[in-house]
Formats: structure tokens, C-alpha cells, sequence
């Protein structure tokens, strides 16, 4: 989504492409919460992927559309079954 390759090539341009995504589909109207099962294109690798929303204690943590930046929204957990 960044770029016009094969898509992120480090977690850091993961999360930068899931942020846009989100964003994105939360403007248009689309929900991003739920769970999704998402396949490699030969079926082989499945992730199991669940959004949920996050309720900030501090509103002015939220995204206010003024072009600050969210926390991150994704972390690695490497060696997690």
C-alpha cells in the first residue's frame, strides 16, 4: 500500500500499511472490528485475525484529525504459538 512492490518488507511497513488500511476503511464507513481468517495465495500459511477497538482513559490519546500520529497499533510476538 506504500509502495508499488511485493508490500512491507519490515514490521515497521506492516504496521505503516495497517494504519493507512484502517484509517481508510474507518472514513469510508467500513467496520474494523471483527475477526478474519486470511490464507496465503496457495492456502498453505492462515492467520487469524481479530480487531478490536481500544478505549483510550484520555481523549486526547484519540486520533483528532489534526495529523498526529496514533501509537502503534501493532507489535511482533515472536515465538508465540
Amino acid at each position: 500500500m506504500t509502495r508499488d512492490d511485493d508490500g512491507p518488507t519490515t514490521p515497521a511497513e506492516l504496521q505503516h500499511d495497517l494504519q493507512r488500511l484502517f484509517r481508510r476503511a474507518h472514513r469510508n464507513g467500513v467496520a474494523v472490528t471483527g475477526g478474519w481468517e486470511v490464507r496465503d495465495e496457495n492456502g498453505r500459511t492462515v492467520w487469524d485475525v481479530h480487531v478490536t477497538d481500544v478505549v483510550r482513559r484520555d481523549p486526547v490519546d484519540a486520533d483528532t484529525g489534526d495529523g498526529r500520529e496514533w501509537p502503534p497499533i501493532l507489535t511482533s510476538r515472536r515465538g508465540c504459538p
